[in-house]
Formats: C-alpha cells, structure tokens, sequence
C-alpha cells in the first residue's frame, strides 16, 4: 500500500507536470517529500522540498520520532530555523 516498501526504500510523493522548453512540451516529475520507512513506520532520512524544487525541511526518524539535528528552510533557501530532536540532545 501507499509508495515505497516495508522496509529499506524510500516512498515518494510526486505530481506530474508539464513545462514548455524550446517550443517543445517536457513531461517531468517533480518530488515534494521522500521519507525511508522500517516495518511501515518513518525510519530514516526524510525531506521536503517546495514546489520550485528548494529544500524545505531535512531531517531524520528513528522509529517514528524525528531525531537529531532537522533544518528547516524559507522559500527564498536561507535557514529559518535549526532544532534538535531526541534523548541525549
């Protein structure tokens, strides 16, 4: 069910579009979010990106938890904020 597999790969959310390039229509995939999963639950890096293609947030699960250092970002690509998740933090 949903995108990816059980365990090790990445599931995707993408939408398709469209853009003119030199007078010719170009399909191509554009990807908003890419998270690893264990066993169905968030395990792993995970990203987020605008709908230009700038990161928006990177980070990491562990066992369905954000853990470690994420990094969220504005849309004009400067870091907005950085904050630690987890125990020994």
């Amino acid at each position: 069910m949903g995108c990816g597999m059980e365990n090790g790969l990445t599931g995707i959310n993408k939408a398709s579009a469209m853009r003119r390039d030199s007078s010719e229509m170009v399909n191509f995939m554009e990807k908003f979010k890419q998270e690893a999963f264990k066993n169905g639950v968030r395990h792993g890096k995970s990203t987020q990106w605008y709908e230009k293609g700038w990161k928006q947030i990177e980070g990491d699960y562990v066992e369905g938890k954000r853990f470690g250092k994420w990094i969220f970002y504005n849309e004009d690509r400067t870091i907005d904020v950085e904050k630690l998740f987890g125990e020994e933090i």
